[in-house]
């Protein structure tokens, strides 16, 4: 009598019993591992803005600080480079009396996303400088532009804000206060 072997059935019992004694731990902390690593690809890295403008901007912005205001955007090294956050989620201030034709660039860093923008002058002012400051950022994207004492002529804002494009949306909102000290 001749004993029939069944090698598929035996094979296919031989690897279920490797597979349960040894494979099993190894085969699951790979499982494991590959799932912590592709979750680790998704950690929020916060866009940011490179430029060759990137330091006349800063220093733009530093000239309106003042002791209780710093008004210094947030930056994030990159390469060697400081590059701009894209997304500047504090309060930032232009004060245009401390500026003159000669220090505002004539070109800003584009795509800057502000949260509130202010433009509030505590003093006399050239409205050129004021002209000339709106032009240099190209489009303005800010989900609140506020502009305080600058004239109490509605004219003369709507002058200086003459054809400057807004990143407008639903969610922007654009307060004009015009007062006086």
């Amino acid at each position: 009598m001749i004993m029939e072997s069944n090698p598929v059935t035996s094979f296919g019992k031989v690897c279920k019993k490797i597979f349960e004694k040894t494979l099993w731990w190894p085969v699951l902390c790979l499982g494991v591992f590959c799932m912590g690593v592709s979750c680790a690809d998704e950690v929020y890295v916060p866009e940011y803005i490179t430029s060759l403008y990137t330091e006349q901007t800063m220093e733009f912005f530093e000239r309106s600080c003042s002791d209780d205001w710093s008004n210094a955007l947030k930056t994030v090294e990159k390469d060697g480079q400081r590059c701009l956050l894209k997304d500047q989620t504090q309060t930032i201030r232009i004060s245009p009396e401390k500026y003159t034709l000669e220090t505002v660039p004539a070109k800003l860093v584009e795509g800057i996303e502000f949260d509130t923008l202010i433009i509030r002058s505590s003093g006399p002012f050239d409205l050129a400088v004021l002209e000339k400051t709106l032009s240099s950022f190209g489009t303005i994207n800010a989900y609140a532009l506020e502009l305080y004492k600058l004239d109490n002529n509605p004219n003369t804002i709507c002058r200086a804000l003459g054809e400057v494009p807004c990143g407008a949306s639903t969610s922007t909102r654009l307060a004009i206060v015009l007062d006086h000290c």
